[in-house]
């Protein structure tokens, strides 16, 4: 399912995207579809680009301008035609890996994705698959998290593990994401000291 198109980016890592909607396509994605650390896909060429929605602003232009506010939103395409409604919910993608030949990676792809790239949800098979490298549960872009998404950072992990827990299917998987949990829980710990 197509949820947003890419308009801009911050850097190689982080990409903006505006969520599509009712007028854009007939299945418009609802908010269960797009929240915080939701995985997504862009297709790119041969590769499909995998990343995590990691924050949401709601850009409202309205609000912005000097224009006339005594117009109501009913007769605003009389009285003032040139004002459309522009509201948009934007979200930032971290890049997190990418599929390519059906192989699964947990690095930063090369290519650099175009604006109006289409951001597809990923579904929880393609989560788990992502995830099992080599049967092996991996993590490979934790650190790309930790420093690039600030506050957020702790958050978006714990968001991370309880997904991945739905998939743990051994003992050996739920202690690694226990470990995990613990040592996030107790770096934000430090990080409340330092405050």
């Amino acid at each position: 399912m197509t949820i947003a198109n890419v308009i801009g980016s911050e850097s190689h890592l982080v990409y903006l995207a505006r969520v599509l909607e009712k007028i854009e396509t007939e299945n418009a994605p609802s908010p269960e579809d797009f929240g915080f650390g939701f995985f997504v896909k862009i297709p790119a060429g041969n590769l499909e680009i995998f990343g995590i929605i990691y924050d949401t602003i709601l850009y409202s232009p309205k609000y912005l301008t000097l224009g006339s506010r005594f117009v109501s939103s009913s007769n605003r395409e009389i009285f003032a035609p040139d004002q459309i409604n522009e509201n948009a919910i934007l979200i930032k993608l971290l890049l997190i890996g990418y599929k390519e030949a059906n192989a699964f990676f947990h690095r930063l792809p090369k290519r650099v994705i175009n604006i109006g790239a289409e951001v597809l949800k990923v579904e929880d098979d393609e989560i788990r698959n992502f995830h099992y490298l080599d049967r092996e549960l991996r993590l490979g872009y934790f650190s790309q998290i930790l420093s690039q998404t600030g506050d957020l950072a702790i958050p978006l992990i714990e968001s991370i593990i309880e997904k991945l827990e739905s998939f743990a299917t051994d003992s050996r998987e739920r202690k690694k994401l226990d470990i995990l949990r613990r040592t996030i829980k107790l770096r934000q710990s430090f990080r409340e000291i330092n405050l």
